[in-house]
């Protein structure tokens, strides 16, 4: 597995959005399957779809798409599970990432850093 093999996995965790809008009661299961006919007629994202119909509002479809993203499984666990990363390598770049979207982009180019050489490399592992 590679890292956009666990970009993959990390999406495919996710569970379906109809299910998260019956399990926050947001949705009645009627209201579900009328969002997933509507969707037959042409391929839309079903919160798309569910806002259109008037099932939900902008801010109810983003609190669950929230709430979607958390019940799917971290990234973190996956590169670490596929032995891509160690849980301290994973912490380590994790810091060094908040670290440089701390940093504004201008104060970077007028010292003239560039950026560092301590990249991770993700490997393939059969």
């Amino acid at each position: 597995m590679d890292l956009v093999t666990a970009i993959l996995e990390h999406f495919a965790s996710r569970p379906p959005l109809g299910r998260v809008a019956l399990d926050a009661g947001m949705l009645t299961m009627r209201q579900v399957f009328q969002v997933l006919n509507a969707q037959a007629d042409r391929f839309r994202p079903f919160g798309e779809a569910a806002v259109d119909l008037g099932l939900l509002t902008q801010e109810q479809l983003g609190a669950l798409l929230l709430r979607q993203a958390e019940m799917a499984t971290s990234l973190r666990t996956l590169l670490i599970e596929m032995g891509a990363l160690t849980a301290e390598q994973f912490e380590q770049e994790a810091r060094r990432l908040r670290s440089s979207a701390a940093t504004p982009k201008g104060r970077r180019r007028r010292e003239g850093r560039s950026k560092s050489k301590k990249d991770v490399q993700v490997t393939q592992v059969p």
